[in-house]
């Protein structure tokens, strides 16, 4: 028995009230995307009738590439011997070109922030971690609906700086960042991981994250066992896996949008190219 599916989906949101404050270059609190990124995530964080709780997740996306081993091919053409004897390995890798460079997504939550970039933790034999390892670079997108955005308006009053309220009932926010990916020092996941709860830190060690498993069943032997050792030996004994730890995407690109009800959304703008070190500001069409 089959299905088709052809189903229109046709659902509209309005996003707030007609008088919509519009997200402006000149009343941007900062030329820093850091410092904006921050008082939109505090102000969301204040909130308290917002429908989620975890306002540091985010979808984390990444890209698989094996463009250098398709050059190698290219290379090993031109000298027989050299073709020869990477064969085998060209050919496994060729054998997948149907699924490489594709995206993958996933939620993760964002532990820390500073001025260098956003910092999460996992394991690195998981998905996403060879495929850091494999194309270094990755987008982390925060969606945040229903946000009462009052608290982070700005005007220049005489020359200075200065918060206003703005009558408004709900906006929807969206930041994309993106950027390098690079590994933290092992001392900062040791830290970081002996500060979970000990829930978290047996999950995360039962974990042999994106691997083949035969059942749930099978996730919760593991889970007693581990749980014994913590009552029996302490919670200490739950140690820090060997390849669990953290990363660090360093931006140098981020969208600030901003929904209409209209659907003419305010899209601004931060990038750094070519290792400079001063940000662009651009407006981009929605």
């Amino acid at each position: 028995m089959s299905s088709n599916f052809n189903i229109f989906l046709a659902w509209r949101k309005p996003y707030f009230n007609s008088e919509e404050p519009f997200l402006l270059e000149e009343n941007l609190p900062s030329k820093n995307p850091f410092e904006i990124f921050d008082i939109w995530l505090k102000n969301v964080a204040a909130k308290k009738d917002v429908s989620f709780e975890e306002v540091n997740a985010a979808c984390f996306s990444t890209v698989r590439d094996f463009s250098a081993f398709f050059a190698l091919n290219r290379i090993c053409n031109r000298h027989y011997f050299i073709k020869e004897l990477l064969s085998s390995i060209l050919d496994f890798v060729l054998c997948f070109q149907a699924i490489n460079n594709r995206p993958k997504s996933r939620m993760v939550l964002i532990k820390e922030y500073d001025m260098e970039g956003f910092s999460f933790y996992t394991h690195y034999k998981s998905a996403k971690g060879r495929e850091i390892d494999a194309n270094p670079y990755g987008c982390i997108l925060f969606y945040w609906p229903a946000v009462d955005r009052q608290a982070s308006r700005f005007i220049l009053l005489r020359g200075k700086q200065k918060s206003v309220t703005v009558s408004c009932q709900i906006i929807y926010f969206k930041v994309r960042v993106e950027g390098k990916i690079e590994k933290l020092p092992l001392n900062a996941a040791e830290s970081y991981w002996y500060q979970r709860p000990l829930k978290s830190r047996i999950g995360s060690k039962l974990s042999n994250q994106s691997a083949v498993i035969p059942s749930r069943q099978y996730l919760e032997e593991q889970k007693k066992i581990l749980e014994k050792l913590a009552a029996e030996k302490g919670e200490a004994a739950i140690t820090r896996p060997d390849d669990w730890g953290g990363y660090r995407l360093l931006p140098d690109y981020f969208e600030f949008w901003q929904g209409q009800s209209d659907r003419v959304h305010d899209r601004i703008v931060f990038e750094k190219a070519n290792g400079e070190s001063e940000w662009t500001v651009k407006r981009l069409s929605p």
